[in-house]
């Protein structure tokens, strides 16, 4: 190839350690479209609809590398704090007993999977979802992070490379250390402890963030 291009930083910064290749790269940041971005927009519930409905959303493959192994934990940290915490799993491409299983929980426990969805679906999805987590351990950028925060939804991740790049810059807190799941659990409950105005200016924030990655 004549160019290399990488959706990080942190993936440029690994083809320039010795031994070096030959062959120039850049970043190119993945971003979500117009269109995209409009539909995640106009989804959007108010921001005391989402407090009430404490509803908490995860978007991708059901793995340990996306982070199963941590869910167990994070939700027993936030539902010791907020009982009545749901939690919503989009796009496991994996049975619902499964993620069920390694959760250690029923259907009935406030627990909403769906393996597989349309992608003009996902906008309604999300739309009556307060926090959206994302414990992943590897990323090449994350867009699931990105349409999370384009439907103003606040998206805690773990601090590595791709959601790093997302989220990094802002002054939101939204990166907690990686392989810590209290420590994502105990933001998801600070700002589901948000009075109305304080959530709905958080929103406004990560929707800014989502407006600065484009396609």
């Amino acid at each position: 190839c004549d160019l290399i291009t990488l959706p990080n930083e942190e993936k440029k910064h690994f083809l320039q350690e010795a031994p070096t290749r030959d062959k120039p790269a850049i970043v190119q940041p993945y971003g979500l479209n117009d269109r995209s971005r409009a539909a995640f927009a106009s989804a959007m519930q108010p921001a005391g609809v989402r407090l009430k409905r404490k509803e908490i959303c995860f978007i991708g493959m059901w793995s340990l590398r996306k982070g199963a192994r941590d869910w167990s934990d994070i939700i027993r940290h936030i539902r010791s704090a907020i009982p009545d915490a749901q939690f919503t799993f989009l796009g496991t491409m994996t049975d619902e007993s499964a993620v069920l299983k390694d959760l250690h929980l029923s259907r009935e426990d406030g627990i909403r999977c769906v393996t597989t969805y349309e992608p003009d679906a996902l906008p309604a999805l999300l739309s009556v979802c307060a926090v959206g987590l994302f414990p992943s351990y590897v990323e090449g950028f994350g867009i699931a992070v990105l349409e999370q925060l384009a439907c103003g939804i606040p998206t805690v991740a773990y601090n590595v490379p791709g959601p790093r790049q997302i989220l990094g810059a802002s002054q939101t807190k939204l990166l907690t250390p990686q392989g810590d799941p209290k420590a994502m659990a105990d933001r998801a409950v600070e700002i589901l402890r948000m009075n109305t105005s304080e959530y709905a200016a958080l929103s406004a924030n990560c929707r800014s963030i989502a407006e600065q990655f484009r396609s």
